[in-house]
Protein backbone atom coordinates (compact mmCIF):
# COMPACT_ATOMS: atom_id res chain seq x y z
CA UNK A 1 0.00 0.00 0.00
CA UNK A 2 1.76 3.35 -1.21
CA UNK A 3 2.16 5.66 2.03
CA UNK A 4 0.52 9.05 2.42
CA UNK A 5 2.37 11.78 1.57
CA UNK A 6 2.77 13.99 4.72
CA UNK A 7 3.56 17.71 4.08
CA UNK A 8 4.46 20.04 7.16
CA UNK A 9 2.77 22.78 8.21
CA UNK A 10 5.77 25.24 7.04
CA UNK A 11 5.22 23.57 3.47
CA UNK A 12 1.70 24.08 3.28
CA UNK A 13 2.00 27.39 4.08
CA UNK A 14 4.46 28.09 1.29
CA UNK A 15 2.20 26.12 -1.24
CA UNK A 16 -0.65 28.63 0.03
CA UNK A 17 1.21 31.69 -0.10
CA UNK A 18 2.27 30.81 -3.65
CA UNK A 19 -1.23 29.83 -4.83
CA UNK A 20 -2.75 33.49 -2.90
CA UNK A 21 0.20 35.14 -4.87
CA UNK A 22 -0.75 33.75 -8.06
CA UNK A 23 -4.52 35.37 -7.41
CA UNK A 24 -3.16 38.42 -6.10
CA UNK A 25 -0.79 39.34 -9.46
CA UNK A 26 -3.82 38.41 -11.68
CA UNK A 27 -5.75 40.88 -9.64
CA UNK A 28 -3.58 43.44 -9.23
CA UNK A 29 -3.39 47.25 -11.18
CA UNK A 30 -0.07 48.31 -12.74
CA UNK A 31 0.86 51.42 -11.35
CA UNK A 32 2.86 54.11 -12.79
CA UNK A 33 6.27 55.93 -11.69
CA UNK A 34 7.40 59.00 -13.54
CA UNK A 35 10.71 61.18 -14.06
CA UNK A 36 9.54 64.54 -12.66
CA UNK A 37 10.70 67.86 -13.45
CA UNK A 38 9.41 69.93 -9.84
CA UNK A 39 9.55 73.47 -10.34
CA UNK A 40 10.30 74.72 -6.41
CA UNK A 41 11.36 76.89 -4.22
CA UNK A 42 14.64 75.44 -2.34
CA UNK A 43 15.36 71.80 -1.41
CA UNK A 44 14.79 72.84 2.16
CA UNK A 45 11.29 74.42 1.23
CA UNK A 46 10.41 71.17 -0.78
CA UNK A 47 12.24 68.51 0.70
CA UNK A 48 9.08 66.49 2.15
CA UNK A 49 7.35 67.62 -0.87
CA UNK A 50 10.37 65.80 -2.88
CA UNK A 51 10.39 62.76 0.02
CA UNK A 52 6.51 62.24 -0.89
CA UNK A 53 7.28 62.15 -4.45
CA UNK A 54 10.21 59.36 -4.38
CA UNK A 55 9.02 57.32 -1.70
CA UNK A 56 5.89 56.54 -4.09
CA UNK A 57 8.65 55.30 -6.85
CA UNK A 58 8.49 58.31 -9.06
CA UNK A 59 12.11 60.22 -9.87
CA UNK A 60 13.18 63.81 -9.72
CA UNK A 61 15.07 63.97 -12.88
CA UNK A 62 16.30 67.99 -12.26
CA UNK A 63 18.36 70.01 -10.16
CA UNK A 64 15.40 71.58 -7.79
CA UNK A 65 14.77 75.01 -8.64
CA UNK A 66 12.27 77.67 -9.22
CA UNK A 67 13.43 78.90 -12.62
CA UNK A 68 12.48 82.20 -11.78
CA UNK A 69 12.15 84.46 -15.09
CA UNK A 70 12.67 81.49 -17.25
CA UNK A 71 11.36 78.16 -18.19
CA UNK A 72 13.44 74.82 -17.87
CA UNK A 73 15.86 74.27 -21.08
CA UNK A 74 14.73 71.82 -23.68
CA UNK A 75 16.73 69.17 -22.43
CA UNK A 76 15.65 69.09 -19.00
CA UNK A 77 12.07 68.73 -20.41
CA UNK A 78 13.04 65.83 -22.74
CA UNK A 79 14.50 63.69 -19.65
CA UNK A 80 10.92 64.02 -17.78
CA UNK A 81 7.34 62.99 -17.96
CA UNK A 82 5.89 65.51 -16.48
CA UNK A 83 6.41 68.84 -14.94
CA UNK A 84 4.85 69.67 -11.30
CA UNK A 85 4.85 73.30 -10.19
CA UNK A 86 5.21 72.97 -6.14
CA UNK A 87 2.99 75.48 -3.74
CA UNK A 88 6.30 77.34 -2.79
CA UNK A 89 7.21 79.27 -5.61
CA UNK A 90 6.39 82.74 -6.08
CA UNK A 91 3.70 83.42 -8.59
CA UNK A 92 5.51 86.74 -9.42
CA UNK A 93 8.64 85.26 -10.80
CA UNK A 94 6.57 83.16 -13.90
CA UNK A 95 5.37 86.76 -15.47
CA UNK A 96 7.47 88.91 -14.82
CA UNK A 97 9.35 88.69 -18.43
CA UNK A 98 7.32 89.34 -21.94
CA UNK A 99 5.86 86.31 -23.13
CA UNK A 100 6.79 84.24 -19.57
CA UNK A 101 3.53 83.08 -18.87
CA UNK A 102 2.77 81.82 -22.81
CA UNK A 103 5.93 80.11 -22.82
CA UNK A 104 5.16 78.33 -19.23
CA UNK A 105 1.60 77.70 -21.19
CA UNK A 106 3.04 76.22 -23.99
CA UNK A 107 5.23 73.89 -22.12
CA UNK A 108 4.79 70.51 -24.30
CA UNK A 109 4.63 68.16 -21.43
CA UNK A 110 1.34 67.34 -18.68
CA UNK A 111 1.84 69.71 -16.11
CA UNK A 112 0.62 69.55 -12.51
CA UNK A 113 0.19 73.13 -11.03
CA UNK A 114 -0.33 73.49 -6.93
CA UNK A 115 -0.44 77.08 -6.75
CA UNK A 116 -3.58 78.79 -6.44
CA UNK A 117 -1.68 81.98 -7.41
CA UNK A 118 -0.53 81.05 -10.73
CA UNK A 119 -3.86 80.00 -11.98
CA UNK A 120 -5.27 83.49 -12.00
CA UNK A 121 -5.91 85.51 -15.23
CA UNK A 122 -2.98 88.08 -13.64
CA UNK A 123 -0.75 85.29 -14.25
CA UNK A 124 -1.21 82.27 -16.38
CA UNK A 125 -5.45 82.69 -16.92
CA UNK A 126 -6.40 78.60 -15.93
CA UNK A 127 -9.15 79.92 -14.16
CA UNK A 128 -11.36 82.99 -14.68
CA UNK A 129 -10.41 85.37 -11.27
CA UNK A 130 -7.86 87.67 -10.04
CA UNK A 131 -8.71 86.51 -6.55
CA UNK A 132 -6.66 84.83 -4.06
CA UNK A 133 -7.72 84.51 -0.52
CA UNK A 134 -5.02 83.64 1.99
CA UNK A 135 -4.58 82.54 5.55
CA UNK A 136 -7.43 80.75 5.61
CA UNK A 137 -8.09 77.74 7.91
CA UNK A 138 -7.98 74.45 5.58
CA UNK A 139 -10.30 71.96 5.40
CA UNK A 140 -9.74 68.53 6.03
CA UNK A 141 -12.16 67.36 3.40
CA UNK A 142 -13.02 68.09 -0.19
CA UNK A 143 -17.00 67.73 -0.58
CA UNK A 144 -18.50 65.17 -2.36
CA UNK A 145 -17.39 64.37 -5.60
CA UNK A 146 -19.08 65.22 -8.68
CA UNK A 147 -18.05 62.03 -9.93
CA UNK A 148 -16.58 59.75 -7.89
CA UNK A 149 -15.89 57.44 -10.34
CA UNK A 150 -13.05 59.59 -11.81
CA UNK A 151 -9.43 58.43 -11.50
CA UNK A 152 -7.85 60.66 -9.27
CA UNK A 153 -10.25 59.89 -7.15
CA UNK A 154 -12.03 56.23 -7.97
CA UNK A 155 -12.29 54.29 -4.57
CA UNK A 156 -10.66 56.83 -2.08
CA UNK A 157 -12.90 58.81 0.38
CA UNK A 158 -12.95 62.74 0.80
CA UNK A 159 -9.83 63.10 3.16
CA UNK A 160 -7.38 65.48 2.09
CA UNK A 161 -5.54 67.26 5.18
CA UNK A 162 -4.66 66.78 8.35
CA UNK A 163 -6.68 69.16 10.83
CA UNK A 164 -3.27 70.26 12.39
CA UNK A 165 0.49 69.32 11.60
CA UNK A 166 4.03 69.31 13.75
CA UNK A 167 2.32 68.75 17.07
CA UNK A 168 -0.85 70.29 16.72
CA UNK A 169 -0.14 73.91 14.55
CA UNK A 170 -3.01 74.68 12.46
CA UNK A 171 -3.10 74.53 8.70
CA UNK A 172 -3.78 77.35 6.60
CA UNK A 173 -4.89 77.54 2.85
CA UNK A 174 -4.55 79.99 0.54
CA UNK A 175 -7.13 79.55 -2.31
CA UNK A 176 -8.83 81.06 -5.86
CA UNK A 177 -11.01 80.25 -8.25
CA UNK A 178 -14.60 78.54 -7.73
CA UNK A 179 -16.35 75.41 -9.80
CA UNK A 180 -18.18 78.38 -11.92
CA UNK A 181 -14.67 80.19 -13.19
CA UNK A 182 -13.32 77.09 -15.14
CA UNK A 183 -12.71 76.79 -18.37
CA UNK A 184 -14.71 74.84 -21.34
CA UNK A 185 -14.12 71.10 -21.69
CA UNK A 186 -12.13 70.69 -18.65
CA UNK A 187 -14.04 68.65 -15.25
CA UNK A 188 -14.04 69.72 -11.86
CA UNK A 189 -12.94 66.59 -10.01
CA UNK A 190 -12.74 68.16 -6.73
CA UNK A 191 -14.34 71.10 -4.23
CA UNK A 192 -13.87 72.79 -0.89
CA UNK A 193 -15.73 74.49 1.55
CA UNK A 194 -13.04 76.72 2.86
CA UNK A 195 -15.39 79.96 4.75
CA UNK A 196 -18.04 81.41 3.30
CA UNK A 197 -17.10 79.52 -0.02
CA UNK A 198 -18.57 76.13 -0.66
CA UNK A 199 -17.12 75.88 -4.04
CA UNK A 200 -13.78 76.75 -4.15
CA UNK A 201 -11.75 74.55 -6.34
CA UNK A 202 -9.99 71.56 -5.21
CA UNK A 203 -9.05 69.59 -8.51
CA UNK A 204 -9.31 70.63 -11.94
CA UNK A 205 -8.38 68.60 -14.95
CA UNK A 206 -7.92 70.14 -17.84
CA UNK A 207 -7.30 68.25 -21.12
CA UNK A 208 -4.63 68.97 -24.07
CA UNK A 209 -6.24 71.04 -26.34
CA UNK A 210 -8.63 73.05 -24.34
CA UNK A 211 -8.38 77.16 -24.95
CA UNK A 212 -7.69 78.59 -21.26
CA UNK A 213 -8.63 82.30 -20.40
CA UNK A 214 -6.11 85.49 -21.14
CA UNK A 215 -3.10 85.65 -19.14
CA UNK A 216 -1.43 88.70 -17.48
CA UNK A 217 -0.64 89.88 -21.13
CA UNK A 218 -4.16 89.02 -22.62
CA UNK A 219 -2.44 86.28 -24.37
CA UNK A 220 -4.99 83.08 -24.95
CA UNK A 221 -3.06 79.79 -24.30
CA UNK A 222 -4.30 76.46 -26.03
CA UNK A 223 -3.01 73.85 -23.99
CA UNK A 224 -0.48 71.34 -25.68
CA UNK A 225 -0.11 68.51 -23.22
CA UNK A 226 -2.55 67.46 -20.18
CA UNK A 227 -2.77 69.98 -17.27
CA UNK A 228 -3.95 69.66 -13.83
CA UNK A 229 -4.62 72.11 -10.76
CA UNK A 230 -4.58 70.67 -7.22
CA UNK A 231 -5.26 72.78 -4.24
CA UNK A 232 -2.35 72.64 -1.65
CA UNK A 233 -2.31 73.58 1.53
CA UNK A 234 0.31 76.43 2.63
CA UNK A 235 2.89 74.72 3.95
CA UNK A 236 5.73 77.32 2.56
CA UNK A 237 4.23 79.32 5.59
CA UNK A 238 3.99 76.40 8.06
CA UNK A 239 7.79 74.76 8.40
CA UNK A 240 8.16 73.58 4.63
CA UNK A 241 6.20 70.96 6.21
CA UNK A 242 4.53 69.47 2.69
CA UNK A 243 1.52 66.92 4.71
CA UNK A 244 -1.47 65.56 3.31
CA UNK A 245 -3.72 62.88 4.88
CA UNK A 246 -2.80 58.68 3.67
CA UNK A 247 -5.65 59.35 1.31
CA UNK A 248 -4.72 63.00 0.57
CA UNK A 249 -1.23 61.29 -0.67
CA UNK A 250 -3.55 58.54 -2.31
CA UNK A 251 -4.61 60.93 -4.88
CA UNK A 252 -2.10 63.08 -5.77
CA UNK A 253 -0.13 59.98 -6.52
CA UNK A 254 -3.12 59.03 -8.92
CA UNK A 255 -2.94 62.23 -10.21
CA UNK A 256 0.97 61.79 -10.93
CA UNK A 257 0.06 57.99 -12.09
CA UNK A 258 -2.37 59.65 -14.46
CA UNK A 259 -0.29 62.19 -16.22
CA UNK A 260 2.45 59.61 -16.62
CA UNK A 261 2.61 56.11 -18.72
CA UNK A 262 5.56 54.45 -17.44
CA UNK A 263 5.41 51.33 -15.52
CA UNK A 264 6.21 50.57 -12.46
CA UNK A 265 7.63 46.60 -12.26
CA UNK A 266 4.68 45.09 -10.16
CA UNK A 267 6.77 43.51 -6.71
CA UNK A 268 9.90 46.21 -7.18
CA UNK A 269 10.32 47.78 -4.03
CA UNK A 270 13.49 49.77 -4.64
CA UNK A 271 12.19 50.60 -7.63
CA UNK A 272 15.73 49.38 -9.99
CA UNK A 273 13.44 47.63 -12.03
CA UNK A 274 14.29 44.31 -10.81
CA UNK A 275 12.58 42.28 -8.49
CA UNK A 276 14.45 40.40 -6.25
CA UNK A 277 15.67 38.96 -2.90
CA UNK A 278 16.75 43.32 -1.88
CA UNK A 279 13.13 44.02 -2.32
CA UNK A 280 11.95 40.92 0.02
CA UNK A 281 14.42 42.04 3.02
CA UNK A 282 12.82 45.36 2.63
CA UNK A 283 9.18 44.16 2.87
CA UNK A 284 10.74 42.02 6.24
CA UNK A 285 11.86 44.70 7.38
CA UNK A 286 8.47 46.39 8.01
CA UNK A 287 6.01 43.70 7.99
CA UNK A 288 2.68 44.83 9.41
CA UNK A 289 3.76 48.50 10.23
CA UNK A 290 2.00 51.30 8.90
CA UNK A 291 4.05 53.38 5.98
CA UNK A 292 3.71 55.39 3.71
CA UNK A 293 6.33 54.92 1.12
CA UNK A 294 6.41 52.54 -1.72
CA UNK A 295 9.60 52.20 -1.15
CA UNK A 296 9.17 50.73 2.45
CA UNK A 297 7.25 47.88 1.35
CA UNK A 298 4.45 49.64 0.38
CA UNK A 299 3.15 47.71 -3.04
CA UNK A 300 -0.50 48.53 -3.19
CA UNK A 301 -0.68 51.38 -1.90
CA UNK A 302 -2.96 50.40 1.37
CA UNK A 303 -0.78 52.50 4.23
CA UNK A 304 0.55 48.94 5.68
CA UNK A 305 3.35 46.11 4.60
CA UNK A 306 1.23 42.62 4.58
CA UNK A 307 0.61 39.85 3.00
CA UNK A 308 -0.55 41.12 -0.43
CA UNK A 309 2.77 43.06 -0.63
CA UNK A 310 4.37 39.69 0.13
CA UNK A 311 2.86 37.79 -2.37
CA UNK A 312 3.20 40.60 -5.39
CA UNK A 313 6.35 40.52 -4.60
CA UNK A 314 6.74 36.60 -4.29
CA UNK A 315 4.90 36.21 -7.14
CA UNK A 316 7.00 38.47 -9.67
CA UNK A 317 10.36 37.99 -8.29
CA UNK A 318 12.53 37.32 -11.13
CA UNK A 319 16.02 35.87 -9.57
CA UNK A 320 14.99 31.95 -8.84
CA UNK A 321 17.84 29.81 -10.43
CA UNK A 322 19.95 32.33 -10.28
CA UNK A 323 21.66 31.36 -7.25
CA UNK A 324 19.15 32.94 -4.42
CA UNK A 325 16.06 31.61 -2.91
CA UNK A 326 14.26 28.99 -4.64
CA UNK A 327 10.52 29.47 -4.35
CA UNK A 328 10.46 25.75 -2.20
CA UNK A 329 12.97 27.28 0.43
CA UNK A 330 11.43 31.38 -0.04
CA UNK A 331 11.06 32.94 3.34
CA UNK A 332 8.87 34.48 5.04
CA UNK A 333 8.71 37.79 6.25
CA UNK A 334 9.09 38.31 10.23
CA UNK A 335 5.90 37.31 11.88
CA UNK A 336 4.50 35.53 8.96
CA UNK A 337 5.72 32.00 10.75
CA UNK A 338 3.61 32.75 13.67
CA UNK A 339 0.34 33.11 11.64
CA UNK A 340 1.20 30.48 10.10
CA UNK A 341 1.76 27.97 12.89
CA UNK A 342 -1.55 29.63 14.68
CA UNK A 343 -3.69 28.99 11.29
CA UNK A 344 -2.42 25.58 10.87
CA UNK A 345 -3.41 24.83 14.58
CA UNK A 346 -7.09 26.05 14.13
CA UNK A 347 -7.56 24.21 10.70
CA UNK A 348 -5.67 20.54 12.15
CA UNK A 349 -8.24 21.77 15.67
CA UNK A 350 -11.53 22.34 12.63
CA UNK A 351 -10.44 18.78 11.37
CA UNK A 352 -10.46 17.20 14.65
CA UNK A 353 -13.70 18.16 15.46
CA UNK A 354 -14.84 17.33 12.16
CA UNK A 355 -13.61 13.87 11.97
CA UNK A 356 -16.25 11.06 12.90
CA UNK A 357 -15.65 8.46 15.71
CA UNK A 358 -13.37 5.63 14.33
CA UNK A 359 -15.19 1.85 15.49
CA UNK A 360 -12.25 0.09 16.82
Amino acid sequence: MREPVHYSTKSRFYRMLWMGGLVVAAMSQWATAANILVVGGTEATDDTFQAFLEGKGHTISNTLQPYAGTTPSAMELDAADLVIVSRSINSGNYIDDAGLAAAWNAIDKPMLLMSSYLIRTSRWGWVDTTAVNGDVAAPTDFNAYPAPSHPFVDGLTTSVFPSTFDGGNPMDIDWGGTASQVPAGSTVVATMTVGAEANALGILDIPAGTTLFADNEGTVSVTPQRRVFFQMNDYVDEDDVFVLSENGGAILNNILNELSDNPIVPGDVNGNGIVDIDDYYIIEDHFQQNVTMRSEGDLNNDGIVDFTDFRQWKSNRTDVGSGNLSDSTIPEPSGLTIIAFLGAGIAVAARARSRPAQKR
